[in-house]
């Protein structure tokens, strides 16, 4: 009991660690490029408050527009997402 508890504790923690470099990772490379979230949202053609609860964890943004995002911000999806890329 003890250690299969011990792994349903760790495991979602770990989880949640990741997912919430998502939106710091957006949020860094929107400030690379000197954009406000209001810059990116006209470019999206989205409101401005979708870009703050992607940089703030809130929610994601769909496949598409993490595409746009991107290539916005000049960088691959890898690094948008904090992902180390493949060799």
């Amino acid at each position: 009991m003890g250690i299969s508890h011990n792994i349903k504790c760790v495991i979602p923690f770990f989880v949640f660690l990741i997912i919430m470099s998502f939106g710091e990772n957006f949020k860094k490379c929107r400030k690379e490029i000197n954009l406000s979230q209001k810059d990116v949202a006209k470019k999206l053609g989205i409101c401005q408050s979708n870009i703050s609860d992607w940089e703030n964890d809130v929610s994601r943004p769909e496949y598409e527009k993490l595409i746009q995002l991107a290539e916005i911000y000049n960088v691959t999806l890898y690094q948008l997402l904090g992902i180390n890329e493949p060799r």
